[in-house]
């Protein structure tokens, strides 16, 4: 969060974390998980107004309790291969910024899919554009690499909800007690290599 806190300062934005009391110990992958992070908080900033906030969360979860039909949204695929019997770390970072349309909504963890207009992207002298639309599919990447979930939840944009800032969460759920294939690599191979 150090990187970003020059634009945090600039457009006067409230960045605020759950306390690490309520953050249960994830077997992860350090320096992905930190760019996934930076990704989400680029993005926040980016759809944020001058004067906003951005809120960090965090809490534990039971598969079974999670918004299947949100979730199908995302993946239409299918879920059947998830774990709905185990315990997950669900983050969010929420926002009160433009929101996301019902139209975008489903497609933002797209490779190559920019949503909504320039000018939403920021109200800030800089740090504005589209972007490539890599960012939120990397992120997908880097969860799914984990084992976990990716979705996003937003009330729409302001005409379609009718609040000037509805805002967004991008929801990130990893496992607890699982551990990631990569970390169950016989030993000479990624475990001695990575932590």
């Amino acid at each position: 969060h150090l990187e970003l806190s020059w634009i945090l300062k600039e457009r006067n934005l409230e960045l605020v974390f759950a306390p690490e009391a309520d953050w249960p110990p994830l077997l992860a992958d350090a320096a992905m998980v930190r760019r996934a992070f930076t990704d989400l908080l680029e993005n926040a900033i980016k759809y944020t107004d001058d004067g906003g906030r951005i809120e960090v969360k965090a809490q534990q979860v039971r598969g079974t309790s999670l918004p299947i039909e949100q979730l199908q949204m995302f993946y239409p695929d299918g879920l059947d291969s998830f774990e709905w019997q185990n315990d997950y770390l669900q983050v969010l970072v929420c926002d009160n910024g433009v929101g996301i349309s019902s139209l975008d909504l489903p497609r933002i963890f797209n490779r190559f899919y920019a949503a909504g207009k320039l000018e939403e992207h920021s109200s800030g002298t800089r740090f504005k554009g589209k972007g490539g639309g890599l960012g939120l599919a990397l992120v997908k990447r880097i969860v799914h690499g984990h084992g976990g979930l990716v979705w996003a939840e937003s009330a729409g944009t302001a005409d379609e909800s009718g609040v000037e800032n509805p805002g967004s969460c991008i929801n990130l759920l990893f496992p607890i007690d699982l551990k990631p294939a990569a970390f169950e690599a016989e030993e000479g191979t990624i475990r001695n290599r990575r932590p």
